[in-house]
């Protein structure tokens, strides 16, 4: 006896909902400015550490060298 077509009915409310989310949603914010500030903290730390880590690589011998011992 139903004239409605359920799975258009339920793809348009699902359309609607997902248009007016996507426009009226704001994101959630777990972190405070003193988390954010911590957070740089210790990113800007690893970044010097690998920084530092990768300056410690020996030099590679000249080209005339390595002919002269082959």
């Amino acid at each position: 006896m139903t004239a409605f077509a359920f799975p258009r009915l339920t793809a348009a409310v699902l359309a609607g909902a997902v248009a007016l989310t996507g426009i009226s949603a704001t994101p959630a914010s777990a972190m405070n400015d003193r988390d954010r500030a911590a957070l740089g903290l210790i990113v800007g730390l690893g970044v010097l550490a690998a920084i530092a880590d990768g300056s410690e690589i020996p030099p590679r011998p000249p080209p005339a060298a390595a002919a002269a011992e082959a």
